[in-house]
């Protein structure tokens, strides 16, 4: 995770955040218009937006407690070695090169960042919404600005947007759990879902970022069966050649 943060907090001296406006564009083509406006009736009340904001940092167990879960309770062998592989290609694949490469800052920071007020208003609404209901992210974004402002790289702190590490880190759950228990799939398809709207309507993603994210860990997911496979052949002919 210190090596991820470096990373995020170093994207602007390595590239320039140069994407926004096709991600932008990709968005309103794939759907119309604006996600977060088609998304307004259904989710544009400050408690249904303060729910998402909960959800979004809840989020955060994924990282660190899920691990643990896979690691202490899975038993199948395969299966656990899968979702490491998974989750270590992910972050450095999704994570770093994908954030490298499709460098933009989501609506939220795009007219801090970049002087184009596109998402004005929904960064009114979200405001005027947190003064109702407080909405925990964005006392977050605010801080995400000051540290970018103060070029403090610590932990935690880096501004990207695609592909989307929430949706990313969700869909690898999703994969991984299929097999475990049907009603814990369907669990966290339920949270894959939240997190993706929570992503556009919060501001922190453009729709896009979460599709791309989905689609690049579907790739990685099937690529940890024929991997997963070889390490463990590996181990078999280890041991029989120790035991002859």
């Amino acid at each position: 995770m210190p090596a991820f943060s470096r990373m995020k907090s170093s994207i602007p001296l390595l590239t320039d955040y140069t994407w926004d406006d096709t991600f932008i564009a990709w968005d309103r083509a794939i759907h119309g218009g604006d996600p977060w406006r088609l998304l307004q009736p259904l989710l544009g009340y400050p408690e249904v937006s303060a729910a998402l904001g909960h959800l979004y940092h809840l989020w955060f167990a994924l990282i660190y407690v899920g691990p643990l879960c896979f690691a202490l309770y899975v038993t199948d062998k395969h299966l656990r070695l899968r979702f490491f592989l998974g989750y270590f290609l992910t972050w450095t694949i999704v994570g770093m090169v994908g954030a490298i490469s499709l460098a933009s800052v989501g609506p939220v920071f795009l007219e801090p960042l970049l002087g184009d007020d596109h998402f004005a208003e929904q960064m009114a609404y979200l405001h005027a919404a947190n003064a109702v209901q407080t909405i925990p992210v964005i006392e977050v974004q605010q801080m995400l600005l000051e540290w970018y402002a103060a070029g403090d790289y610590g932990l935690g702190r880096g501004i990207t947007a695609m592909p989307s590490m929430h949706v990313a880190l969700t869909s690898l759950y999703v994969f991984a759990t299929w097999k475990i228990d049907k009603r814990l799939w369907a669990g966290f398809a339920v949270f894959w879902l939240l997190i993706m709207l929570g992503s556009v309507h919060l501001a922190y993603h453009y729709a896009v970022d979460g599709y791309v994210a989905l689609a690049m860990v579907a790739v990685i997911w099937a690529a940890t069966k024929p991997a997963a496979n070889f390490i463990l052949n590996i181990g078999k002919s280890s041991e029989v050649s120790a035991a002859t």
